[in-house]
Order: C-alpha cells, then sequence, then structure tokens
C-alpha cells in the first residue's frame, strides 16, 4: 500500500470514496483516457515555462522523493525560491509548483495550470498543499493560481508575462480548507476498508463520468439507460428504479420524439426508418459531391503567429470525390509535414480541391465550419473562396442525429464511429490512429517534437489512412442510406 496520501488521493476522495479505495486497492478499475493523459502532458508543458517568471529558483522536480524531502528543508531554511518543494506531516505528502519566500518568513504558493479558467480542483489542489505545508512549519501568506490568458494573441517570441495570469485564491482557498483533517482522516479511514462494497457509492448521474465505472455500477449491458439520447436525469431515476435496459421502460412513461424512436428500435430489435425526412435530406445534394474532413490540433501554448492558446489550427484534410452518378471516387489530400504554421497552405490546397459548384458534405458541420470561418477571418485573401464553401455544406450527420435513421447498435449514439459499423460493417478498428484526439496529438510529436525521421513518416501514414477513411465512410453511409429509401419506394 502507498506510504503516503496525496493531493491527487485527496481530489479523487473529495469526487468519488470508492475511486479513492481503488487507488490503493484496485488501479486497474480507475478509468483512464488519451484525453487524460494529453492533459497531464499540457500541464508539464506549461509547468515547465512558468518557471522562467520565476529568477533564480531552483528546481528540485529532478530529485529522487527522499533528496527532494531533503533538500526542500534545506533551501526553506535558506529561503529561496523552490520548484516541486515536498513536504509531508503526518501522512500526507505535498509538492507545490512554486514556493516563494515573501516578509516575515512567510511564503506564498503558486500552483501553474495548463487551463484558461479556474476550477475548483484547483482551490483544493491548493488548500491540501497549503494543510500539508503548514503542518510541516511553514506560514504560508497567500495562495495564487498561475493558467492561462486565453485571449492572449502570439506576435513573435512568446510572452509568459501575458500569456500566464496569476490570480490571488487567497480567500477562496480558506473556504475550502474548512475541516480539511477531518476530511483527510475521513478518507484515509476509507481506504483502510477490505472491499469496496464497504463504502456508499457516489450518486453519479452517469456511469461514463465515473473514475471507477465497474466498481460504482457493475458491468453495464449494451442499451441500458444510460444509453438513451438526452436523458439525463431521467436515466439515472430508470436506475434506481430498477430499470436497468431500454427495452424495460414501461410504454406509459414519457419520453422524447428521439427516446422513443430508440426505446421502440431497441425493443423490436430492428431499424428506424423515416423515409419522407431521408428524400428530404437527400434532395438538395447535387453533383459533383464533395466529402470533406478536417483534421487540427490546438495547444495550450500558442505556436504561430497570431494565435490563441487553445486555438484550432488544421493541418489536414482528406477529400473524395466523385463527379457525377456512379463515377468511382476521386481522392485529394492535404497534410503539413512541417514545424510551419499550415493554415495558409491549408486554405490554398483547399480552395484549389473544391471546385465552384457541387454539394459538400461533411460530419459534423460545426467543426468544419468553425474552422473555415476561423482560415477566412485569419487570411482576408480567401474570404471569397472560403464563403462559397461553406453554403455548398451539407452535414450528414443530420438524419442521424435526427433519428430519421436509427439503429439499436449505435446505443443512442450518432458518431460516425457508431454508425458505419450498423450501416456497412465497416470499422475504424484495424487503424493506428482511430481518434481525433490521438490524430491531433501524434502530428504535433512529429512536426514539434525531435521524432525521428523514420517515426515521422510513419504517423504521417497513419494520418493520412485515418482521414481518409472518415471521408470515404461518408461515401458509404450515403450510399447505404440511398439504398434503405430505395427499398422503401
Amino acid at each position: 500500500m502507498k506510504k503516503y496520501f496525496t493531493k491527487k488521493d485527496y481530489i479523487t476522495g473529495l469526487v468519488c470514496s470508492r475511486s479513492l479505495w481503488a487507488r490503493y486497492h484496485a488501479p486497474e478499475h480507475l478509468q483512464t483516457s488519451s484525453s487524460m493523459h494529453y492533459a497531464a502532458e499540457a500541464g508539464i508543458t506549461v509547468g515547465r515555462l512558468a518557471k522562467k517568471l520565476f529568477a533564480h529558483g531552483i528546481d528540485l522536480e529532478p530529485l529522487s522523493f527522499t533528496e527532494n524531502l531533503a533538500k526542500s528543508k534545506e533551501y526553506k531554511n535558506a529561503r529561496k525560491t523552490l520548484f516541486e518543494a515536498a513536504f509531508t506531516y503526518q501522512s500526507c505528502y505535498a509538492r507545490a509548483d512554486v514556493l516563494i519566500p515573501v516578509e516575515d518568513k512567510l511564503w506564498d504558493i503558486v500552483e501553474v495550470k495548463s487551463a484558461s479558467n479556474l476550477k475548483d480542483d484547483f482551490l483544493h489542489d491548493l488548500a491540501f498543499q497549503k494543510y500539508c505545508y503548514e503542518g510541516a512549519g511553514l506560514l504560508i501568506r497567500k495562495c495564487f493560481v498561475l493558467y492561462i490568458n486565453n485571449e492572449y494573441v502570439r506576435k513573435g517570441t512568446l510572452d509568459l508575462e501575458a500569456l500566464l495570469k496569476k490570480e490571488d485564491v487567497t480567500k477562496k482557498v480558506m473556504l475550502k480548507s474548512e475541516n480539511i483533517a477531518q476530511k483527510i482522516a475521513r478518507m484515509q479511514e476509507l481506504i483502510t476498508y477490505d472491499t469496496v462494497n464497504d463504502i456508499a457509492p457516489r450518486e453519479c448521474m452517469q456511469p461514463s463520468a465515473c473514475l471507477a465505472p465497474v466498481l460504482c455500477w457493475g458491468v453495464l449491458e449494451k442499451n441500458n439507460v444510460f444509453e438513451l439520447a438526452r436523458a439525463g436525469a431521467k436515466a439515472r431515476r430508470f436506475y434506481d428504479e430498477g430499470v436497468m435496459r431500454i427495452q424495460d421502460i414501461p410504454d406509459h412513461f414519457p419520453l422524447s420524439a428521439y427516446q422513443e424512436i430508440q426505446m421502440r428500435a431497441t425493443k423490436q430489435g430492428r431499424e428506424h426508418l423515416n423515409v419522407p425526412e431521408l428524400k428530404t435530406f437527400m434532395d438538395p445534394l447535387t453533383y459533383p459531391l464533395y466529402f470533406l474532413d478536417f483534421e487540427s490540433f490546438s495547444t495550450a501554448i500558442p505556436l504561430y503567429d497570431g494565435t490563441r492558446p487553445f486555438q484550432h489550427i488544421p493541418f489536414q484534410f482528406s477529400l473524395h470525390i466523385i463527379p457525377a452518378p456512379g463515377a468511382e471516387a476521386e481522392h485529394i489530400s492535404f497534410l503539413a509535414k512541417d514545424a510551419r504554421d499550415p493554415r495558409e497552405a491549408f486554405a490554398r490546397a483547399l480552395s484549389q480541391a473544391v471546385g465552384t459548384s457541387g454539394s459538400i458534405v461533411v460530419y459534423n458541420e460545426t467543426y468544419e465550419k468553425g474552422r473555415l470561418k476561423e482560415l477566412k477571418e485569419a487570411f482576408p485573401p480567401y474570404k471569397p473562396v472560403i464563403e462559397p464553401i461553406l453554403s455548398r455544406i451539407i452535414d450528414l450527420e443530420f438524419p442521424f442525429r435526427k433519428f430519421h435513421y436509427y439503429h439499436p447498435s449505435q446505443q443512442g449514439r450518432s458518431s460516425i464511429k457508431k454508425v458505419l459499423p450498423t450501416l456497412t460493417k465497416k470499422s475504424y478498428d484495424a487503424l493506428a490512429i482511430a481518434q481525433g484526439l490521438d490524430a491531433s496529438n501524434e502530428f504535433v510529436r512529429a512536426v514539434h517534437h525531435d521524432t525521428p525521421k523514420e517515426e515521422q513518416e510513419t504517423i504521417f501514414s497513419q494520418l493520412e489512412a485515418y482521414c481518409a477513411l472518415d471521408t470515404h465512410a461518408m461515401i458509404d453511409l450515403l450510399f447505404a442510406l440511398q439504398k434503405k429509401i430505395s427499398a422503401h419506394e
């Protein structure tokens, strides 16, 4: 079992007692995701940059656990600004991002975050650190959060003073510190329990938000009530009343129109098809048909002039073109392959590829339209080209989002990764890169890190395969819907 109780334990315990127990006894049941991994990496990047704002600070991060404790105590007595200084109090252990000596033997704590807004978790982080540090004999004057200013626009060399804003949260941390010793003691007691069943589960609304879903919810089968589209608290009500599956929902229970379709299709075990609405969607489609998909990345630290933190930077598109009915699809793609700002080259290549007429089919138009609007603002010469492109876009997700077509295997969702295997039996399973977030981060790793040339080429090939499948999948879905319509006419 772990020796010390950390701020990660404390934050987890505030969210879910069973998840805290799992950190000590069953870590394999804790939920992990690529988004959590990438968020942690972003935090490390921002934390290292933030150190440049504090002159003559001593970095204790590279030291071992025991060396850090010893050096933190030594430099505390020498009154030095410290990065990642570690202190223990009773069985608690904390490391602050920045510890700054101020007047009269007092200290300030600065917590560095790669987010653009202040969150409750940050305050609880600081409350735990303050508790541990004060228990170890330090006198804490103030607590600060240093986080991303999302209004910052890069112009030349990165301006850290403008990029990172420092907020005094001392009073807020004091409020979060109320009864903290009792909370920690209770959490430490829960950790000693023999089984998770001795701990009452948290009243979560959704298993998808749970840190340890198997421990809290058990194994839920497909088409459980939490997969009911846009159900919210309604799903929890079903669950509490013992209704676990969508097919077990009473017929008289009031549901939305979409939920009614989903429930009926699930109970009957067959697809729902609204042929008139599907035909209405199909009628405006005009040849040549362009099937278009973008990939973009966003970073906390803006990499190019004229960009902001977390701004989406398009770096890749795939375009399948069907010139006329019955014609074979042609494929055009763009992928940036170096560290330069890819946006203008992206806009140029796209404007040359999509022609001046014909429908442009995307999946979830909000995303592609958002990137196009950003491009026309960033590069005014392309505005006359981009605006007509925007007017030609048709969203293929629309008939699925509106439940004009629905199959129980979609499990209440309309994403292309759920719909494609339903209608075509194809999937993304065989791809090395199979998620947009992974594509974004692999691109950044390829061109902005010291990635070997051979590995770069592998990543580029995987990105091409992923984006091309997105657009070919749209062709397959559109023709599958057309076939369904024809069969019902």
